[in-house]
Formats: C-alpha cells, sequence, structure tokens
C-alpha cells in the first residue's frame, strides 16, 4: 500500500464518513488526490494520475452498494418486526422474513442498477447514494412495511421508508460530491425537491393503478419524510439531546465532555446545538487543543459555522492573559498569537489592551527600578481605562476581555510591588541617554526640558496660513524628542510621527502605505474612528486622493493634521535614479505646503536645504527652519540637580552639576549620559550623594561608550577637517562665513568659534 492510499480511510470509517462526515470526507479525498469525487465511473477507473487510489475509492462505493445495503435492510426490518411485536400487531414470521430476502434481493438488484447507472451516468458519489436510497427503501418498503400492515398503512411506511432513503441519501450525495457549503446547501435544495416531486409522481401513479388514498398517502409520506431527513431532524433530535447533556454534565459535575459534542462526529447539521458557543468557551482554558479540533468541525457544519465567530474574543482574551502570565510582554504587544489579528487589523479594545503590554515590556526591559516603576504605573492606570471602556460597551469582545483583566491586574499588582521593593533603597533614575523620550513614559515629560520656546515657534507657524516648518539640529540634539512631545504639547493636532530611520521603505509606493499605518495608529489613540485612509491605484494618485481627503478630514473637525517626517534627508534613497519620482514626491509635498490649510507638513533632520541637492530649496520655497540647539545652562543645571519631582535636593550637587555642563556645554545626549550613569554610580555604591571625584571615572565610560556619537559628529567633509584640527589644539583659527556657518549648524562651534563641547575635544586627541 503506497502513501497516498495509506491516507484512504479503511472500508467501515470510509462509510461512516459517508453518511456522518460527508463533508471531511470529501477533504480526504482532495488529499488523496481524488479532486472530482463525483466524477463518473469510467473516468475514475481509467485515470493515469493516482489510479490505485480511485478504483480502491470505487470499491468501497460499489461495496457499499452490495453489502451495507443489505445489512441497513435488515436492519430495518429487525426494527420494525419490533415495533409490530411491541404493540401486538400480528405478524407472521416466515411470511415477514420471506419479505426480507425478498426486499433485500429486490434491494440490492434496485441499489446495483442505481449505483451502476447513476454512477456511469452521472457521478460516483451521487449514483452511490441514490442506489443505496433505492435499496432501502425497496427493502424496507417491500420486504417488511408490507408484512405489517397493507393499502394506506402500505403507502405510509413505504412512502417514509423511501422518503428518509432518498433524502438523506440525496443530502450525502450532494455534499460528498461538492464538500462546501453552498453544495451542502445545494444538496438540500434538490434532495427535497427530488423527494417531493418523486413521492408525489410516484404516489399519484400509485393512486391510478390502486387507489387514491394509497396513492395520497404514499406522495405525502415520501415527500414530508424527505424534507425532514435532508434537514436532519432525525439526528437533530438527539444531537440536541446530547448537546445539552454534554454541557450540563460539565457545568455541573466538571466532567471534560467537550470531545463527545456532536458537532465533532456528524457535519451535516443544519440546526445550530443549544449551548455549544457556551460549552467550548468553558474550555478554553483546559482544553484548548479540543477546543480547537472542535471549531474546526463547527466550520464544517452548516448549521454552526457562526459558533467560531461567538467564540473568537474568548480566545483572543484568554490568549492575552496568557501571554501577559507567561510575560509575553511583547507578542502581546503585537498581538501576534494564534488567535490575535495583529496591529494593523485590530479592532480598538484589543488595541488598548496592546499598549498595556507595551508598557509592561518597558518595564520589564528597564533597567532601573524607577523606570520600572513609572511604566507599571502607567499600565494600571491605562487598565482602569480599559476596564471601564468594556463595563460601557455591549460586545461579545467587552465581555471576554471583562472577564480576563484580572489576569492582567493579577500580574501588574505583582510587577508593582516587585519594582515597589527595589526602588525603595535606591536613588530613582529618570535619565534617559540611548532613547527619545515619549510622552507616555513616566518621566519623559518631566525631563524634557529647555524647549518650550522650540514648542512655541512650532504652534506659531502652524497659525500661519501656508508655512512648512523644518526641525533642524545636530545628531542626538533632542529633535526626536521634540517631535514625540507634539501631540502632547499641541492637543488641538494630531500629529503623525514618520520617522524614516525606524521605518525601512524601499519605494514609493512603500512610503506612503506606512506613513498612512503611523497615520490610522495616530488616528485610534485620539478616538478618531473615521480617519481617511489610503486608496488603491497608482502610486501619487492615491497618494494626492489621500492627502485631500486628510484635508476634508481636518476641516470638517476643525482640526490641524501635522505630517512630522523626520531624517527626511533619507527620501532621496528611495528613488535611486529615478529622479521624476523624487520630483513628483517634492511637487506633492509643495502642493500640500501651497494649497492645503489643516493638513500641514514638518520634516526633522540634520543638514539645512542649501547644504542638500538644489530640489529641496526650489520646492520648500517659504519653509521655516527651527535650528535646536543644546541646553541653556540654566536648564541644564535644572534638570541635573531636580530632574523630577522629590528627587533629593543634595543628590547632586551644584558644584558637580556645573562640573558635568562645563564638559558637555549642554549638549542633551551627554547631560543624560552623565546623569544616568553618576545615579548608577551612586546606587551601586550605596551612596546618596555624588562629588567632583565621581566624574573622572564617568568621563572615561561616556568617552568609550560613546563613540558613536562623537564619531558621527566629528565626520566633516575635507575643507573643514584641518579647521576641527586646529580647533582641538586649541590653535587660532580666522573662520570664513561659509565655515563657520556650517560648523555652527553642526553644533562644533559656540558663538565664540570655540570647539562647542570639551569633551569632543578630549575623544578626538585621544
Amino acid at each position: 500500500m503506497n502513501a497516498l492510499e495509506s491516507q484512504l480511510p479503511g472500508f467501515w470509517h470510509f462509510c461512516w464518513m459517508f453518511w456522518m462526515q460527508p463533508i471531511l470526507l470529501h477533504q480526504r479525498l482532495q488529499v488523496c488526490g481524488i479532486d472530482d469525487p463525483d466524477a463518473r465511473s469510467w473516468k475514475l477507473w481509467f485515470a493515469k494520475e493516482r489510479q490505485q487510489v480511485k478504483r480502491r475509492y470505487l470499491r468501497y462505493q460499489m461495496l457499499q452498494l452490495m453489502v451495507l445495503m443489505p445489512l441497513v435492510v435488515f436492519a430495518g426490518a429487525a426494527f420494525f418486526l419490533f415495533v409490530a411485536q411491541f404493540f401486538g400487531l400480528p405478524v407472521d414470521m416466515s411470511t415477514v422474513l420471506l419479505k426480507v430476502a425478498f426486499g433485500v434481493a429486490v434491494g440490492v438488484a434496485v441499489g446495483v442498477a442505481f449505483g451502476v447507472a447513476f454512477g456511469v451516468a452521472v457521478g460516483v458519489a451521487f449514483g452511490v447514494a441514490f442506489g443505496v436510497a433505492g435499496g432501502v427503501a425497496g427493502g424496507v418498503a417491500f420486504g417488511v412495511a408490507g408484512g405489517v400492515a397493507g393499502g394506506v398503512a402500505f403507502g405510509v411506511a413505504g412512502g417514509v421508508a423511501g422518503g428518509v432513503a432518498f433524502g438523506v441519501a440525496g443530502g450525502v450525495a450532494f455534499g460528498v460530491a461538492f464538500g462546501v457549503a453552498g453544495g451542502v446547501a445545494g444538496g438540500v435544495a434538490g434532495g427535497v425537491a427530488g423527494g417531493v416531486a418523486f413521492g408525489v409522481a410516484f404516489g399519484v401513479a400509485g393512486g391510478v393503478a390502486g387507489g387514491v388514498a394509497f396513492g395520497v398517502a404514499f406522495g405525502v409520506a415520501f415527500g414530508v419524510a424527505a424534507i425532514l431527513s435532508i434537514l436532519g431532524v432525525h439526528f437533530y433530535i438527539v444531537e440536541g439531546v446530547s448537546q445539552w447533556l454534554l454541557a450540563s454534565l460539565q457545568y455541573t459535575l466538571r466532567l471534560p465532555t467537550l470531545k463527545l459534542a456532536p458537532v465533532r462526529y456528524y457535519d451535516l447539521s443544519y440546526l445550530p446545538h443549544p449551548f455549544l458557543t457556551q460549552h467550548i468557551i468553558h474550555n478554553i482554558p483546559i482544553a484548548p487543543e479540543v477546543v480547537k479540533t472542535t471549531l474546526d468541525a463547527c466550520d464544517r457544519s452548516p448549521g454552526q459555522k457562526k459558533v467560531r465567530a461567538k467564540v473568537l474574543p474568548f480566545l483572543q482574551a484568554h490568549e492575552l492573559a496568557e501571554q501577559i502570565k507567561t510575560q509575553a510582554f511583547g507578542r502581546a504587544a503585537e498581538l501576534t498569537g494564534e488567535w490575535l489579528p495583529g496591529r494593523e487589523n485590530a479592532p480598538e479594545l484589543l488595541l488598548l489592551l496592546a499598549d498595556i503590554a507595551r508598557f509592561l515590556q518597558a518595564a520589564d526591559k528597564a533597567l532601573s527600578p524607577y523606570h520600572r516603576t513609572a511604566h507599571l504605573n502607567k499600565a494600571h492606570d491605562s487598565l482602569r481605562r480599559c476596564r471601564n471602556r468594556c463595563t460601557a460597551e455591549d460586545s461579545r469582545l467587552a465581555e471576554a476581555l471583562l472577564s480576563s483583566l484580572a489576569n492582567w491586574q493579577e500580574k501588574i499588582d505583582q510587577l508593582r510591588k516587585q519594582a515597589a521593593a527595589e526602588a525603595s533603597s535606591v536613588l530613582p533614575n529618570p535619565f534617559r541617554a540611548f532613547e527619545p523620550l515619549l510622552p507616555d513614559q513616566g518621566e519623559g515629560v518631566e525631563i524634557f526640558r529647555g524647549r518650550k520656546e522650540y514648542i512655541r515657534r512650532i504652534e506659531h507657524l502652524l497659525n500661519q496660513d501656508r508655512a512648512s516648518i523644518a526641525v533642524l539640529a545636530p545628531r542626538r540634539c533632542g529633535k526626536t524628542s521634540l517631535l514625540n512631545m507634539l501631540p502632547l504639547m499641541l492637543p488641538d493636532t494630531l500629529c503623525v510621527f514618520f520617522d524614516l530611520q525606524d521605518n525601512a521603505v524601499s519605494s514609493p509606493e512603500r512610503f506612503f502605505q506606512r506613513l498612512s499605518q503611523r497615520a490610522q495608529e495616530e488616528a485610534r489613540k485620539q478616538g478618531c474612528t473615521d480617519f481617511p485612509v489610503l486608496g488603491q491605484g497608482p502610486c501619487f494618485d492615491a497618494a494626492t486622493g489621500w492627502f485631500d481627503a486628510l484635508e476634508s478630514f481636518g476641516k470638517e473637525h476643525d482640526r490641524r493634521i501635522l505630517l512630522c517626517i523626520d531624517e527626511f534627508e533619507r527620501l532621496e534613497s528611495l528613488f535611486p535614479g529615478e529622479r521624476k519620482d523624487l520630483i513628483r514626491l517634492m511637487s506633492l509635498f509643495r502642493a500640500t505646503i501651497q494649497h492645503r490649510r489643516f493638513l500641514r507638513l514638518l520634516v526633522a533632520g540634520v543638514a539645512p536645504f542649501d547644504e542638500l541637492d538644489s530640489i529641496w530649496s526650489d520646492h520648500f520655497i517659504n519653509v521655516r527652519e527651527i535650528r535646536l540647539t543644546h541646553l541653556d545652562q540654566a536648564s541644564s543645571l535644572e534638570l541635573l540637580r531636580q530632574p523630577i519631582p522629590n528627587f533629593p535636593d543634595d543628590a547632586i550637587p551644584m558644584s558637580v552639576a556645573q562640573q558635568i555642563f562645563t564638559r558637555t556645554n549642554g549638549q542633551p545626549f551627554l547631560i543624560q549620559f552623565f546623569g544616568q550613569r553618576l545615579i548608577n554610580r551612586l546606587n551601586d555604591q550605596e551612596r546618596s550623594q555624588a562629588v567632583l571625584e565621581d566624574l573622572r571615572p564617568i568621563e572615561d565610560e561616556v568617552l568609550e561608550e560613546a563613540r558613536n556619537y562623537f564619531c558621527n559628529i566629528s565626520q566633516v567633509p575635507n575643507e573643514y577637517q584641518d579647521i576641527l584640527d586646529s580647533l582641538v589644539n586649541d590653535e587660532s583659527v580666522q573662520l570664513r562665513r561659509r565655515e563657520r556657518r556650517y560648523l555652527r549648524y553642526h553644533g562644533l562651534i559656540d558663538e565664540e568659534d570655540r570647539l562647542a563641547i570639551p569633551l569632543l575635544a578630549e575623544w578626538l586627541q585621544e
């Protein structure tokens, strides 16, 4: 037996699936290579591909006619005989047995004839099903029913037997033949129509020959039985009672009964099973694999196809709760998992939980107990808002999440308790050196110092019509932190921050797609549910239409939309050798600047426009430049000595703070670096106050670990290298206007033409 044959069920299993799980059988047959189970017999028999499997399939079908049908007839005969004896009806045993044998013979003959004829002319599954139907009807009706009663009773019994047989077989035939919801539905319709038509026609014919009563009784009985059997009413009573009983046993006795659910064994049920959804939900935390296979069975059953949609919110809530329980915060933050949809397609309630998971992830990665506590407090507050939202919202997802939030609360409380214990014995360390500040960080807003004047200038320019903004600053000067704070500082403006360094794109199409996604994320955070999305079509046509829609949205809601593109110089790398695309992009930006009032543009980068290709200055004619400089002395000292409320006044004395400012000249990255390492040093040595002697080893750490920053900022064109070398050696240099302008724009010299950062001079000398 080859591998394909081994995938075909054994005969009795095949028969079971044929009658009980025809849709699953259809899928199984396709795996075996039988793509068209209802093909003509000769086509399957003489097929060149996978011939052995297809011939074995045909043999199974013929065995159903020759073996299964007589067994069914004898079983039916025994049942009717038992009923007759139970009710005391006169039955001649010899006559019954004789007629049963005759019925079997007739049934086999009729079945083979139907099976072969329809199998050749119409299709295997269709022919076999109706062949079996003919055998069952003939065997039961002629072999048994005629022996139990006569006249009208014969018509009714024969009609019922034939109707049930033809109805069930017809439905199964179409179910196997098509194996999909449409095929099953077609089987129902065809089975009903065929059953009624055949029953009425045969009944009328019988009425002409043997009496109207006989004909009407037979026809009505046949038609009604066919309809009820195709709809599965004879099975549904058993299914419904069984499902109710199994669910009740699990609820009361806590027995794992979902494996016995009827939907797992019979997939042609057209009516919904009672309590099945609740039964599955109850098993989610205790038998996830059984739940999964049961849902697969529901997807196959026409009457249970809505179950998955009802259960899915509870599966998502449980999976998120399990991820939080096992501290898989990253997966929860991205909504990735077996049942989770990902952030892009997630409903708002799931996004709220994803944001909470993001706070937990940040807390898990935080090195400082203070930072960890700040993130956890944010998660705690967000969870409270999420619970209130779930309580107010009437939906299955809200119901499912509400029942799982206790697990979130338990984990957050546990982590907060641990962080509080760790933080009680150390100095809080709010400084951040290597990452931009964020408004949703506990200390992000508090240590955002010395930049309020720039925020006011941006707000002023936004109030002016048709003015674009360029925020320019040397590396590590707080430019990205400033952009991150704009949503908080400009609450009447929907700010979309898009960093080209973090969003790797390789084409204009991808650029606009990612920009649209970021806009949607920011809009959802601010409660905008009808925010425009990027349409389909050619790249720039779709982008222009989207920009027009954003302008209309802003006008309708009287709200500015500010697109903030960081590292804008990288845009040129999106168009290698394709200047026309870059020009089209610049033209779109220019049109936005000149003709759109509510949609505004802000670009941020290092180099001023006059150092770039002329295409930038040509299209950003009326750009307003805002140049970030180092922190002034007052802001630097305040940040070092009192970074957050309740920070100990004497932890960093004035003399220490002044020395740090002198060595860094207020460079934001270096100020944060010194503050962070100084607090870590005090905590490691279990001291509460810094001294000047602490700065020398910290300065060595800064020179070593910030080498990438120093290397980047000191990379200048060859024409400026000699000037920089002279400044490092403290030599007098006469600077021309262009040289002075370049060196100042890049944060290398101060207003007195001296090297701006003394620490940089030491690094360059080394």
